[in-house]
């Protein structure tokens, strides 16, 4: 028998395992036992199985106790994952996700939280608002969101800081902390793994929105790590005008509005009033600046010139 028709023989025994079981691991596991994985991957690619793989791994990866096939396991979900998250939101947006990772291995339960992610109509509007989500991981930032509940407007909370009320079924709003973060924690939630941070995001709009609003937004936090570190007190401002200390709105990067029906990012809007934002937006208008004295050189070179060349003869031989 030739190698290309045991292939096939092979590709038939892992359908008529998933057609008996109903489910991909057997056969994943019948390709490992063979050392065949490649053949796994074909047929899971050429029956549109790709998906169903990726959006259950990570249940089907906690249940392996030998380290071989775990690995094994771990490391083709990540090739498949990423292969099916370039043809869902783009090549770039799978670029971007490997770039948070610089090199490190990519998690299992990143993949697995985004291709869980629903999937708008429109899938590139969602695929620029995660893209932009993920470049927040190439600084040295906290990063965290807030879910409001449906109780408040990202432009209220762009504006005017997060009101830090604590957890109030716990009865911690008066509680002094000796850290910042501890305080901040109360009311933003941090330490996400890339993809979880946009599938909470993504999913945000039906935490705590006891008024049922379709449209929820959700803010984005982004604090500098070593301010946080030094306990930086212009992060939480507190006055005598205000019952609750607020986040500082410059540390607000901007609200993700999300459909808390579908489960997906509509848009997303940035903070004007956030330092980066401000020092982006400075560096942009020094650019601006620049070209445009370089055009008024320009433009003031050629006036002389025409003006030289406009002048009578005999005044040009003087």
């Amino acid at each position: 028998m030739k190698a290309n028709e045991k292939s096939l023989e092979f590709i038939k025994q892992i359908e008529d395992v998933v057609a008996e079981t109903g489910q991909l691991l057997p056969a994943f596991e019948l390709a490992y036992k063979a050392g065949n994985i490649e053949a796994f991957r074909t047929f899971i690619n050429e029956n549109k199985l790709q998906d169903t793989f990726v959006q259950n791994s990570f249940d089907d990866w906690v249940k392996f106790s030998d380290k071989n096939v775990s690995q094994c396991f771990y490391e083709v979900v990540v090739q498949e994952g990423l292969d099916y998250l370039g043809k869902t939101y783009g090549e770039k947006f799978a670029q971007k996700l490997e770039k948070v990772y610089e090199g490190k291995d990519i998690s299992l339960y990143d993949v697995y939280a985004i291709s869980n992610i629903n999937q708008k109509e429109n899938s590139k509007s969602q695929a620029d608002i995660m893209e932009q989500i993920l470049d927040l991981y190439s600084k040295d930032f906290e990063i965290g969101i807030h879910r409001t509940g449906g109780a408040c407007s990202g432009e209220t909370i762009n504006k005017e800081g997060l009101n830090l009320t604590g957890n109030l079924s716990s009865g911690v709003i008066n509680a002094e902390y000796m850290e910042i973060k501890d305080q901040l924690e109360d009311n933003i939630s941090f330490d996400y793994f890339p993809g979880e941070l946009l599938s909470q995001i993504a999913g945000g709009g039906s935490y705590k929105n006891l008024l049922g609003k379709k449209m929820v937004d959700i803010p984005i936090i982004a604090i500098p790590k070593d301010e946080l570190k030094q306990n930086n007190p212009e992060i939480i401002l507190k006055s005598k005008q205000n019952i609750h200390p607020k986040l500082n709105p410059k540390y607000i990067k901007g609200y993700v509005t999300v459909d808390s029906e579908n489960s997906t990012m509509e848009k997303y809007v940035e903070n004007p009033l956030c330092f980066e934002n401000i020092f982006n937006q400075t560096i942009e208008d020094s650019k601006v600046a620049v070209k445009f004295s370089k055009i008024q050189q320009i433009i003031g070179k050629i006036k002389d010139k025409f003006r030289l060349n406009n002048k009578p003869k005999e005044e040009k031989s003087k």
